[in-house]
């Protein structure tokens, strides 16, 4: 069915960029196995995301549920932003949307991530028309008021919005409000931009 697409939000981890090598990059360095590492880091995630604790009380909160060691005055933020690698494809995409339709952010992110993000080359170099962080709201997705903030942000009707993202949750909840949607593999990014273009083609 044709659609008519007049924004596009991207996510931002998983779509933009690979992060969750720095959580297995953990989980191998201390013997740990990832499903654990994985599953603290979600306990701790979500208040940051929220904007409820820094993003080094993450780390600081992760480890000792861990019964992992950092060393005194360990910097978690530098040390996991290095491990951080831009998913190129995406970047490209972007960039090529941006020429003819407006883009935005949407994205479950912690307080000083974003810019630190955009300096490093992880997020695309180019003028969002909006970027919806989690944790200036303190609305996390896949709550429905994130949703309905970054449409107002957006100035258009809920179907003539297309949303990126890698969790399928997220993508499931912007549907049920009449976005469209797509699921982004991280693992496969030229096949999921493929899928995209699909969208934009017939919009």
């Amino acid at each position: 069915m044709k659609k008519d697409i007049k924004f596009v939000y991207f996510d931002v981890g998983g779509v933009l960029f690979r992060w969750r090598e720095v959580l297995i990059g953990i989980a191998v360095k201390h013997k740990r196995p990832v499903d654990e590492v994985l599953r603290v880091y979600a306990k701790h995630d979500e208040a940051a995301c929220r904007g409820i604790i820094t993003y080094q009380k993450l780390w600081e909160n992760m480890y000792a549920d861990l019964g992992i060691s950092s060393g005194k005055d360990f910097d978690f933020f530098n040390f996991s932003m290095k491990k951080f690698t831009p998913i190129i494809e995406t970047h490209r995409f972007v960039k090529e949307t941006a020429k003819h339709l407006p883009v935005g952010l949407l994205t479950n992110i912690h307080h000083g991530v974003y810019d630190h993000l955009r300096e490093s080359g992880n997020i695309p170099d180019i003028n969002y028309t909006t970027v919806v962080q989690s944790c200036l709201l303190g609305k996390v997705k896949p709550e429905k008021e994130i949703y309905h903030h970054a449409q107002k942000k957006a100035k258009v009707k809920p179907g003539n919005i297309l949303f990126i993202d890698d969790f399928a949750i997220n993508v499931e909840v912007a549907q049920a409000l009449g976005w469209n949607a797509v699921l982004f593999d991280t693992d496969s990014p030229a096949r999921s931009i493929r899928e995209i273009r699909k969208w934009i083609k017939n919009s």
